[in-house]
């Protein structure tokens, strides 16, 4: 499991105008690569990678 994170176009209800969001939808992967792989490497590193992204935006 992991999030995905995408943008979505909206309106703001206060205000009218058109908006860009951030938001996060959570994933599952039945058929991940074996880690002891490349792929599987990559995998992990860009899901590590991704998370500490996450982490790090909420902490600023």
């Amino acid at each position: 499991m992991r999030w995905h994170v995408f943008q979505k176009r909206g309106v703001n209800p206060i205000t009218g105008e058109a908006a860009l969001t951030i938001r996060r939808k959570l994933v599952e992967d039945w058929q991940p690569p074996l880690f002891t792989t490349p792929e599987g490497r990559k995998y992990l590193e860009e899901a590590i990678l991704a998370a500490e992204k996450e982490i790090s935006n909420l902490s600023d």
